[in-house]
């Protein structure tokens, strides 16, 4: 399989190699986030990558929050420590799964296009998974079956 990437290859650049090759593409949507050289909305890009899988092979796609935490710098300066914040860099996966975004992504981005697996990035591995799957039972919002860890 291919995947778009955060810095280089773009969906459109993933898709094309993919009809060479004749492999499919992994839709990142984080990656999209971060690296879209032809700005192509998230819809069009979902599309087109879902559009490269094998009838009969259910397609494949990666979601992941970007890390937003500011980080800090320690500097010894003499007997002293200086500190300083460190801006996160959003190609970063955060611990959890955002669940508004998450949403946002199922009701305008995915609505209507048919089924796929969504493989969550997350440094929280299962728990982010079960975090996510609480927030949008709270929020009742409906998943189709199943849900693994």
């Amino acid at each position: 399989m291919i995947e778009n990437d955060d810095r280089t290859y773009g969906v459109r650049a993933a898709e094309g190699l993919a009809r060479r090759i004749g492999r499919p593409v992994v839709f990142d949507v984080l990656h999209h986030h971060c690296n879209d050289p032809d700005r192509i909305p998230d819809r069009e890009a979902l599309e087109l990558a879902l559009r490269t899988w094998p009838e009969g092979v259910t397609p494949k796609i990666h979601y992941s929050s970007p890390r937003l935490d500011i980080g800090e710098k320690k500097k010894r300066v003499g007997n002293r420590v200086k500190r300083s914040p460190v801006m996160p860099d959003l190609r970063n996966h955060a611990d959890l799964i955002d669940p508004l975004a998450f949403v946002s992504f199922l009701r305008d981005t995915a609505s209507g296009l048919g089924d796929f697996d969504v493989m969550l990035e997350a440094k929280g591995k299962d728990l982010a998974l079960l975090r996510l799957r609480d927030q949008l039972a709270a929020r009742e919002v409906g998943l189709p079956e199943p849900v693994r860890g």
